[in-house]
């Protein structure tokens, strides 16, 4: 990632990031201009290419969006923008589809750190109607809340309960008629993590994730920081994703994962170790469809 954060003399960010890995790339060009015609107002352009070869599709993504974000105070900001994008995927066969629409967000935030929070809790709800080529002639509307809570049991960050949730929908248009990128798949990290990535999805007849136009997930992991530098956790964590509009939490659908965690403080954050195992493990033509466990680094808590 390049970045310059003060591009023209008035604390304009602008960077050039590329991120991904081997199951997909993405490169993206992007500006922030800080308090554009009112204060607290921050005009936000991005350009991006991905280019995907995941088990759910592969080829290309061409997005394009610009947004207006106002913080109101130190907890909430609310943004609205447009979007135009267009893809290039293919499953069994490629498709061409191209869509454009108008995402709202609203940002409530009491938690005390971005990446290495210990009290508070968050709660984002993202709405987006899309108009394009859908063989109905109707609207996509595709809508989410995601919510963490952390729950401070010792004084600062020695053991702490964090819980998350996520429900999200697809709706206006047929399952079939949603763009691959669009659907909901769950999986990985950030969701449900005994699963592999876009893998909390059933599987089609190809082994590879279907997606859905509904998902609901969330989790619990307690965390223990045992020295200054040392922390481990344990996590569960279950969901659900459907072709329906709301998913069965007593059905098939619904998959649970649980694994431990070990962290290494750094002044910029954790570093995070993961070990997931999942509770089910499916076969497709008679093979196994799941692994037997998931491995995952990054930097900064899990949620």
């Amino acid at each position: 990632m390049w970045q310059h954060k003060n591009a023209f003399g008035n604390g304009e960010d602008f960077y050039i990031r590329g991120e991904g890995g081997q199951r997909q790339f993405k490169g993206s060009i992007g500006l922030r201009v800080p308090d554009v015609v009112w204060q607290d107002f921050t005009l936000s352009t991005i350009a991006s290419i991905t280019k995907a070869e995941t088990k759910a599709y592969e080829g290309h993504i061409y997005n394009y969006y610009l947004g207006l974000d106002h913080k109101i105070d130190d907890k909430s900001t609310y943004g609205i923008g447009i979007e135009a994008e267009l893809s290039d995927l293919k499953k069994t066969h490629r498709v061409n589809r191209y869509f454009g629409g108008l995402p709202v967000y609203y940002l409530y935030d009491t938690s005390n750190d971005r990446i290495n929070p210990y009290k508070g809790w968050r709660a984002r709800i993202d709405i987006a109607p899309y108009m394009g080529d859908f063989v109905h002639h109707r609207p996509m509307i595709k809508a989410s809340l995601f919510s963490t809570q952390y729950w401070r049991l010792i004084k600062k960050d020695k053991f702490i309960i964090a819980t998350w949730e996520r429900v999200g929908q697809v709706g206006g248009i047929p399952f079939s008629d949603i763009p691959l990128n669009r659907r909901w798949y769950g999986g990985g990290s950030g969701s449900v993590r005994g699963y592999g990535y876009q893998k909390l999805s059933k599987p089609d007849v190809f082994r590879n994730p279907l997606g859905g136009k509904s998902i609901i997930e969330g989790g619990i992991e307690p965390r223990w920081r045992v020295t200054e530098k040392i922390g481990v956790s344990v996590f569960f964590e279950a969901g659900a994703v459907s072709e329906r509009q709301v998913p069965g939490l007593k059905s098939k659908e619904l998959m649970c994962g649980f694994g431990i965690g070990g962290k290494y403080y750094t002044d910029i954050g954790p570093i995070r170790v993961d070990l997931a195992f999942p509770t089910k493990r499916r076969k497709v033509a008679g093979k196994s469809y799941d692994s037997p466990f998931q491995f995952y680094i990054s930097l900064g808590q899990a949620f």
